[in-house]
């Protein structure tokens, strides 16, 4: 790598190439994820399938997701369901405000609910009390089981990759609204 003559060279960039999902495969991971009896970094397969939803309808980063508790999640805010990322937290530094899909609040209130979860616990992370360091890891194995393949020419599909999709899937709507909901 020559970096006087490769600046700005995406063959030569270093970096994952990673990839969005289809609409197809994130039905695949999603349906195929919440019915696996593989309990996988502490978390069965309902709690992945609900996180990997969470994580495609928020944006949020692994590590955002990470340090997220119960309290954080305001499902009776005056301007609808919000989630709060806490500033420490947030790769900008900035207190988040985020809006949850419809979609997401009914299956995330079931899920506080019949796991009996106290507005101090760790959103996600089943058995583990905290979302793992091997997302990437737990992904790869789910998109084996869904029939997905990890790597291809577009490039791989991590964790990550979730939020690829996420900012994606905000095209055609207003530019400043796309950079406020994927936090850029």
């Amino acid at each position: 790598l020559d970096p006087l003559n490769d600046y700005g060279n995406e063959a030569a960039d270093r970096r994952r190439q990673r990839r969005a999902l289809t609409a197809s495969e994130v039905g695949k991971l999603l349906s195929t994820t919440a019915v696996s009896e593989e309990e996988r970094y502490g978390m069965g397969g309902p709690e992945r399938g609900l996180l990997y939803r969470f994580a495609l309808t928020t944006g949020l980063r692994a590590n955002e997701i990470r340090t997220l508790r119960v309290e954080h999640v305001d499902l009776d805010h005056p301007e609808g369901p919000v989630l709060y990322v806490e500033a420490a937290y947030s790769k900008h530094r900035e207190r988040d405000i985020l809006p949850l899909h419809r979609e997401l609040v009914e299956p995330l209130k079931r899920f506080i609910v019949e796991r009996g979860k106290l507005p101090t616990a760790k959103l996600f992370g089943g058995r583990y009390q905290s979302l793992t360091d091997k997302t990437c890891d737990m992904v790869k194995e789910d998109l084996v089981d869904a029939g997905i393949e990890f790597e291809t020419v577009a490039g791989i599909v991590d964790f990550h990759s979730l939020r690829h999709t996420f900012v994606s899937s905000l095209k055609g709507i207003a530019a400043r609204q796309a950079q406020g909901l994927a936090r850029h």
